[in-house]
Order: structure tokens, then sequence, then C-alpha cells
């Protein structure tokens, strides 16, 4: 149960965060880093993404969801900030979780231009190191600060770096579909 009593993230939040982070992260990593090119750049139909282009989203993410934190934590504490969260940690991992239900990158991290396999795992790599050590070591009220996602609404930084993993957790799934059909 979430604590809403508190801005500061507790043990169990900054330990689950730390471990969401970093599986989904290695997982990714299992995933892709011996991937022969075909495998990493086919498409396995039309109109859907390659493991490059579900790689080079999730780059464009790590830095964006942890640019939308660090703006939460920009911004004044939001007053609302227990009554705007409030089960949302519940919710992010039930949607991120469920394929099922798919939906639509926003332009500002729809895939163009996928990098090659070795820089994309390093780059995702480094932003998600600096997102593990920041859980880690933050005094920071993480909970009373929201900035607006596109489909939750407002979420706390803590949230947003929840969500920085379970978002990966969610492509590495897309990526053992994709590995599937081709």
């Amino acid at each position: 149960m979430e604590d809403h009593g508190s801005a500061k993230i507790g043990d169990n939040e900054r330990t689950r965060a730390v471990e969401v982070l970093e599986s989904s992260y290695s997982d990714f990593v299992k995933l892709v880093e011996r991937l022969p090119e075909h495998r990493w750049s086919t498409p396995p139909v039309e109109d859907e993404w390659s493991v490059s282009q579900v790689a080079e989203h999730l780059r464009l993410c790590e830095e964006g969801m942890y640019r939308a934190a660090e703006r939460a934590l920009s911004a004044d504490p939001n007053p609302e900030w227990a009554s705007e969260t409030a089960g949302k940690d519940q919710e992010l991992e039930a949607l991120m979780m469920n394929r099922e239900r798919r939906a639509s990158a926003p332009e500002i991290v729809y895939p163009k231009d996928p990098s090659p396999q070795s820089s994309v795992i390093d780059e995702i790599g480094r932003g998600r190191r600096r997102s593990i050590e920041f859980v880690r070591t933050t005094e920071l009220p993480l909970k009373q600060h929201t900035f607006p996602h596109p489909f939750f609404g407002p979420l706390s930084a803590y949230q947003w770096l929840l969500c920085l993993g379970l978002h990966n957790h969610r492509h590495n799934d897309q990526i053992r579909e994709i590995l599937g059909k081709i």
C-alpha cells in the first residue's frame, strides 16, 4: 500500500524502483546484445517495429522520462500530489505490463533513425545507471513534485522513475514477440 503521508520515498519504494530499473535493463541487454544484424534491423511484418526501432524508442524514452522527473522536481511542490497520484503506482504496473492494450508512441519518442546496436545499448545503459544512482541516493521529496504524463496524467517524480523501468519491461516483451516472428 502506498504511503501518501510522506513526500519522500521509503526504503520499500526505493528498493522497488531500483529493482525495476535494474531488472528491465538487464533483461533488455540479454535480449539484444548478441542479436545478428538481420534480427536486429528486420521488422517482423510491414508496419511493425524492428528490434532496433524498439531499442531506439527506449533510448529516447530513457532520456525523456528522466527529464520529466527532473522537470517535476524543478517545479514547486504540488499541494494536491497525494490525491492526484494516489494508486498510480499500481495503475502504472498493471497497464505497462499488459501488452494486450497497445499504445501509440508520441512523436517525440517515435523511432526515426535507429542507431547501431552497441551504441543504443551503451546510451541506454548510461542513462539507466544515472537513474539508478539517483534513486539510490536522493533525499528529495520525489512524491510531492509532479509532472503530467501524456497517458496517465500527473505523476510524481518517483512514479516517473518507476514508469521508466516498467516501460522498459513492456518493450522487452515486445522484443520477445518480434523475435518470435522473425
